[in-house]
């Protein structure tokens, strides 16, 4: 996807995917023009082979994510241009 502006995901009860590249919920990754925050997600955050043309913040996610993936975020292979800050 093409995302023109900033994105923020908080709060939600499901799994976040924004770009995933082996998980059973393939998605491709996005271009972000613009900030993009994920805070506070309560089922896991998949973050991977996105470009972001800002800052990048993953915080505060809780949850276990499906195998392959362990843990409560997979955020790999993006291209980000600014400061980027990523709990796991």
């Amino acid at each position: 996807a093409q995302i023109s502006g900033p994105i923020t995901i908080t709060n939600s009860s499901g799994l976040v995917v924004v770009g995933d590249d082996d998980g059973a919920v393939a998605c491709a990754g996005s271009s972000i023009s613009g900030p993009a925050k994920l805070a506070g997600n309560a089922d896991g955050v998949e973050f991977d082979g996105n470009t972001v043309t800002g800052s990048l913040t993953i915080t505060g996610n809780t949850g276990t994510l499906s195998p392959p993936d362990s843990g409560t975020v997979d955020a790999k292979g993006n291209s980000v241009s600014g400061s980027s800050s990523i709990q796991h």
